[in-house]
């Protein structure tokens, strides 16, 4: 089997986009910056970096998973983004602890309170089973579960695609739409 090599130019602009969201979350909590929005995607346009994340990240399904799909069939596709999706979700815990302990540590030396954790802060023991199914997800954190959770309906997608491509389209576009028109639906942050 042919192993496809990495293309440096989309793992390029998924680094950028992922800085880009980084920026905008950092930006959003510290006073006096916001003259550095201009810079960035969420300024300009109708979307933001991460739907450039996400989109580059679908991108790089496509191209790994068809292979899979192709060659061992779906129910191998399926598998293989399970796995993925377990690895991800560990260290999406992983991180979620590191910076809940870091802000912790530095809570009272911090000119900027951590905003975006006071929820958690004001009840782990009721947050932290709420974040271990991305029920709780404060600002800076919904990338990944995200990631996550679409990754989990991709290899279903992409049969649907070989399939049924008009079905496979109209489901991806009344995803979108709901998630606009219902922002509710979308995951909860703090």
């Amino acid at each position: 089997m042919l192993k496809l090599e990495r293309d440096p130019r989309v793992d390029f602009f998924r680094g950028m986009a992922l800085l880009l969201i980084f920026w905008d979350h950092v930006l959003s909590v510290v006073p006096g910056h916001s003259r550095w929005f201009h810079f960035t995607p969420r300024y300009w346009g109708y979307s933001d970096a991460a739907e450039l994340f996400v989109f580059l990240s679908g991108f790089v399904f496509g191209l790994v998973y068809e292979r899979v799909y192709q060659s061992r069939g779906y129910w191998m596709c399926q598998a293989k983004a399970l796995r993925r999706c377990s690895q991800l979700y560990v260290a999406n815990i992983f991180t979620f602890i590191a910076v809940v302990g870091i802000a912790g540590l530095f809570y009272t030396r911090l000119e900027v309170s951590p905003k975006y954790l006071e929820t958690f802060f004001s009840e782990p023991g009721v947050v932290t089973p709420r974040a271990l199914v991305f029920n709780y997800v404060p600002v800076g954190f919904g990338i990944l579960p995200l990631y996550i959770l679409l990754l989990l309906c991709m290899p279903a997608m992409l049969h649907l695609l070989h399939r049924w491509p008009a079905l496979a389209i109209t489901i991806s576009l009344l995803v979108y739409l709901a998630a606009q028109v219902f922002p509710h639906l979308n995951l909860p942050r703090y």
